[in-house]
């Protein structure tokens, strides 16, 4: 993961103006490395992909992916607690 997690200031809409398809394509993409072993290359290739093709930088997409697997383990540990 990049420094833009421990930064303090969070990207967001008055920042970048993001697509709904780029926020699902993360999701999807932190989804697959949720449930699998993805090699670290895919996943380096995945980040640059979606980069390139929505016109973003990595670090952008490295957070938001990064932000959806946290999500998917939250939400896992609420569920196994009950």
């Amino acid at each position: 993961m990049t420094s833009a997690l421990l930064s303090p200031h969070r990207p967001g809409p008055a920042d970048t103006p993001r697509p709904d398809a780029l926020d699902r394509a993360a999701s999807r993409v932190a989804g697959a490395a949720f449930c699998a072993r993805l090699d670290p290359a895919v996943l380096d290739f995945a980040r640059r992909r979606l980069a390139a093709h929505f016109g973003t930088s990595e670090e952008l997409v490295d957070a938001l992916i990064a932000d959806r697997l946290l999500r998917l383990a939250a939400r896992l540990g609420a569920d196994l607690a009950l």
